[in-house]
């Protein structure tokens, strides 16, 4: 056996100091195929990586598994989902025994001037049983109260993330 590994080895160093010495002799093939490998490989990298992150990872909140969204068809076009109102929403919620938990989203694009800066981040328009739903709890601050649900509130309340109170307002604990 250690004779057949040996062997084995030999052959592999054999073959590499061979492809080493083919790729020396041509230098621009082995620029060329250096960097089609590379670019290969990273977005190879890159493509995982969002697939990891949207389909393979859970998301970080209670009985990921357990979440649905709804949609609705119309009679038209069923094969074309469209998503519900608010007003249905409210109907869902109040009339259905079936969910633990029902919450409303729909994403927006805040313009939020800080420091100077003007950014228009993507942010959701969220009911206010939306972290209590998700079982998701502020590391920092508060979420909402169960007042700020009724509708006609006068101070409309905003929970940013973590990254952003980092980045546009280096931490500081009088933003929240």
């Amino acid at each position: 056996v250690a004779k057949g590994v040996c062997r084995f080895c030999f052959e592999i160093w054999h073959n590499l100091r061979h492809g080493v010495r083919t790729l020396a002799r041509n230098p621009t093939f082995t620029v060329v195929a250096s960097l089609v490998l590379s670019l290969g490989l990273s977005s190879n990298l890159a493509i995982f990586s969002i697939v990891n992150a949207v389909l393979f990872r859970p998301l970080p909140v209670h009985a990921p598994e357990e979440l649905i969204s709804l949609y609705r068809a119309s009679q038209k076009y069923p094969k074309i989902l469209s998503r519900i109102s608010y007003l249905d929403y409210l109907d869902f919620q109040s009339g259905t025994d079936i969910c633990a938990g029902m919450l409303a989203a729909s994403a927006i694009r805040v313009p939020l001037i800080a420091r100077g800066q003007m950014e228009s981040p993507l942010g959701q328009l969220v009911s206010s049983n939306y972290f209590d739903v998700l079982g998701v709890r502020a590391a920092v601050g508060r979420t909402f109260g169960p007042e700020e649900g009724q509708t006609g509130n006068a101070h409309p309340v905003i929970v940013i993330s973590h990254s952003l109170w980092t980045r546009l307002f280096d931490r500081d604990e009088g933003v929240l």
